[in-house]
């Protein structure tokens, strides 16, 4: 009896290793059903990172969705968002950028996203402008990550003007998250690691929840929103926060943001680039005043802190002027756009869509058009 409980334990043991060996090392097999397997969907388009966390796999994948706020639950017919996500050799997102460029902007997917490489930020910058232009971006990057692409890329010779996008919407968040994953723990819901056993041990874990359905918010409900004499359903995910700027400055994340943009402008000065932040907001920044009709109570959340939305950006501008970072934001544009009737966000995604990242270019050339290129400051500030 015990001969053959024992026989059965190493016959396991055996199946999950081999099992774990085989999806280790071609992950892609599991094809439809990355949901249900997160630790080797993980594995199938990215890889460990000390300093990053992690970078995307090079290659080139269509994509076909909805929106990262759709919910099934919502029973209403949306536009897909299609394009091609291409990722460079070194693990990031290909905006088609020349060699040697002169302007650089650091960021996540709203640097990265487009429906093709024409369609991105810095490729649409590029077009207005008229210079080389190269993003150095990711999807699921915050501001250590947008520092650390600055070491690493945004530092040549050529360039003469750094940009640090800032977004409304997760950034504290990616910075408390960048934090725990120094300390120990994940990084949002990310499961690699450097370490073989931690991954084994993921791994372990995914192969045994893999009877388990993703899981679908069932509560969630579409808003209603009245804009340009037209009404359609929307979703804005992001909330805004309720603290007043200082405790924003003063909490964990305000303070670490404080040495990001030090770190920031000491780079830009040793290497005699001028830098700056722009400040991306949030659709429901913009957008709060044009709900229309209550579906659920996170509608009425939004509403309640329309008095609120200006808070995070005051934080931000407060420590971005402490360092003598000239600060740029895309809110009075995007307000204007709004009362003009465009909406510049997908209804159920948070990122803004091809004409917010027109509009976008167009407001940053006009910014960057208006300065020297080369800007050496010991102890310059910003008004």
């Amino acid at each position: 009896m015990k001969k053959s409980l024992f026989s059965i334990l190493c016959f396991f043991v055996l199946t999950f290793l081999l099992s774990f060996a085989i999806l280790f090392i071609f992950p892609k097999i599991l094809g439809k059903f990355p949901s249900r397997f997160p630790f080797f969907a993980q594995l199938s388009g990215f890889v460990p990172d000390e300093k990053l966390v992690f970078r995307a796999i090079p290659g080139s994948k269509k994509y076909r969705f909805r929106g990262d706020s759709y919910s099934e639950s919502f029973a209403v017919n949306s536009d897909f968002i299609e394009g091609e996500r291409t990722i460079t050799a070194q693990g990031l997102a290909d905006d088609g950028a020349p060699p040697s460029p002169e302007i650089v902007l650091l960021g996540d997917s709203f640097v990265q996203m487009g429906h093709s490489t024409a369609d991105t930020l810095p490729a649409r910058l590029r077009g207005v402008i008229k210079r080389k232009v190269a993003g150095y971006s990711l999807y699921w990057y915050g501001p250590y990550q947008y520092l650390e692409l600055y070491r690493q890329f945004g530092l040549q010779p050529s360039v003469r003007k750094a940009v640090f996008c800032f977004f409304e919407g997760n950034d504290f968040k990616d910075i408390r998250e960048y934090r725990n994953w120094q300390q120990g723990g994940r990084y949002h819901h990310f499961l690699l690691e450097q370490s073989l056993m931690k991954n084994i041990f993921s791994a372990f874990l995914d192969i045994f929840h893999l009877s388990q359905s993703p899981k679908e918010n069932q509560k969630k409900s579409p808003m209603e929103m009245s804009l340009g004499g037209k009404t359609f359903p929307a979703f804005l995910l992001y909330g805004n926060d309720s603290r007043n700027p200082d405790q924003i400055i003063a909490s964990e994340e305000g303070r670490a943001l404080v040495q990001i943009f030090h770190e920031f402008r000491v780079l830009s000065e040793k290497h005699c680039i001028k830098p700056y932040i722009l400040f991306i907001p949030s659709s429901t920044r913009i957008y709060s005043k044009y709900l229309t009709k209550d579906f659920n109570p996170i509608t009425e959340l939004k509403r309640s802190q329309i008095p609120l939305l200006d808070h995070t950006e005051i934080a931000v501008r407060s420590i971005a002027h402490s360092q003598g970072i000239r600060f740029e934001s895309l809110v009075p544009t995007f307000t204007k756009a709004a009362e003009r009737g465009d909406f510049l966000y997908y209804p159920f995604d948070s990122h803004w869509n091809s004409l917010g990242r027109a509009e976008a270019a167009s407001f940053l050339a006009n910014v960057l058009q208006k300065d020297s290129d080369h800007h050496c400051y010991p102890d310059n500030t910003f008004d």
